[in-house]
């Protein structure tokens, strides 16, 4: 096992994936104080965890998510009572410990590697994931000229799912479960099955 540490940021109803950039507004304490000493000795490095209940000013370790991010903090801009931060999501990462540090809360993780199966069944749900979302009308949430785009470009499909429940309307627990899912297949499934949920719900709707 390859452990490492660093700062920790807890976030209420945030998530973030590796490869996509998410900006938020930083008000506690604690992770303004992470967030400079990520700057400071962590060459901009943090690792972001959701709260499993967002009413909680002090999270410890039994209250957030045990699967999180590794992140970059590519911009942070300082306001009276707030930071402003751009972060960019690198890699899944699994908690391993929680402590409190000199200069801010640390972590102790884990890389989660993705997992690649079959290369037949990811090439057939990748062509039926690019089918559905050609087949949804404009105004329709899932509907995603962006995504279609990346597809017609050739974007990979660990990319693709990450993309996806970054900008896709799902609930804070449906892409926790997608953070936590390290086969890409599995992901694609789920993707697929969102994509359908969707497309029943608008007809249902009209």
């Amino acid at each position: 096992m390859n452990s490492k540490t660093y700062p920790i940021i807890c976030t209420r109803g945030v998530v973030v994936f590796p490869g996509q950039e998410i900006v938020i507004d930083v008000g506690r304490e604690s992770s303004i104080r992470a967030i400079d000493n990520a700057q400071g000795n962590y060459s901009g490095q943090i690792c972001m965890f959701s709260q499993i209940k967002n009413d909680i000013d002090a999270p410890t370790e039994d209250d957030i998510h045990k699967v999180g991010t590794l992140c970059w903090i590519r911009h942070a801009r300082r306001f009276d009572r707030f930071v402003r931060v751009k972060f960019q999501g690198i890699e899944r990462v699994k908690l391993e410990s929680f402590e409190e540090g000199a200069l801010s809360d640390l972590c102790e993780v884990e890389v989660l590697e993705s997992e690649r199966a079959d290369e037949t069944e990811e090439t057939v749900l990748m062509r039926m994931i690019k089918e559905s979302l050609e087949g949804m009308k404009t105004g329709e949430k899932f509907m995603s000229k962006e995504l279609l785009l990346d597809l017609s470009k050739g974007i990979t499909p660990e990319n693709l799912t990450n993309k996806a429940a970054q900008i896709f309307p799902l609930s804070i627990e449906r892409k926790q479960k997608y953070l936590e899912t390290t086969s890409i297949n599995a992901r694609l499934y789920m993707l697929k099955e969102d994509i359908e949920q969707e497309k029943y719900l608008a007809e249902v709707e009209k």
